[in-house]
């Protein structure tokens, strides 16, 4: 029985020694699972930080289609107003060259002066309602780019909010 008793402290050894291989394969599993979870951290901060720069081109996008919108808003709005104001002048010296006009008509026919003030008269008004016409024109074109400024405005401070809140993702 003493083979028995011999095997029975040998099978006892190797389960010891097999227990400590246990413990070691615990302890790699976890470093393992460790290891995963800071590449898959890793991997997020990488996406993060490829939206924060896609985020930022957008913003940059935006801005500058604000830059040019404001612009050309700025430009129309000075081209309408010089035209407006070059029409008025016209109206007006045309109106004074006809008033002038007319008072030499006057000496020759009273009759005729009337109907000369008259078709001067209208005429003037017309080209005053074609000079108030253009500047009422002007005005809706910069209401509308007005209106295209704050929509872009809007998406600006949107992207920008995107932005903190990934700012905030980050930090």
């Amino acid at each position: 029985m003493s083979n028995f008793t011999e095997a029975a402290d040998a099978i006892r050894r190797i389960a010891k020694t097999l227990e400590g291989f246990k413990i070691a394969a615990d302890a790699l599993e976890s470093i393992g699972s460790v290891d995963n979870a800071a590449k898959e951290a890793e991997a997020a901060c990488d996406t993060a930080k490829r939206e924060h720069a896609r985020v930022l081109a957008q913003i940059d996008e935006a801005k500058a289609a604000l830059v040019d919108v404001r612009t050309e808003a700025a430009q129309v709005t000075r081209d309408a107003n010089e035209q407006a104001e070059a029409t008025l002048a016209d109206a007006r010296i045309k109106g004074e060259n006809l008033v002038t006009d007319m008072a030499e008509s006057a000496a020759v026919s009273t009759g005729k002066m009337t109907e000369v003030a008259m078709t001067a008269r209208d005429k003037m008004l017309a080209e005053e309602k074609d000079a108030a016409s253009a500047l009422a024109v002007a005005k809706a074109k910069s209401k509308v780019l007005d209106e295209a400024i704050a929509v872009k405005q809007t998406q600006l401070d949107a992207l920008n909010e995107s932005l903190d809140a990934l700012k905030a993702k980050l930090a």
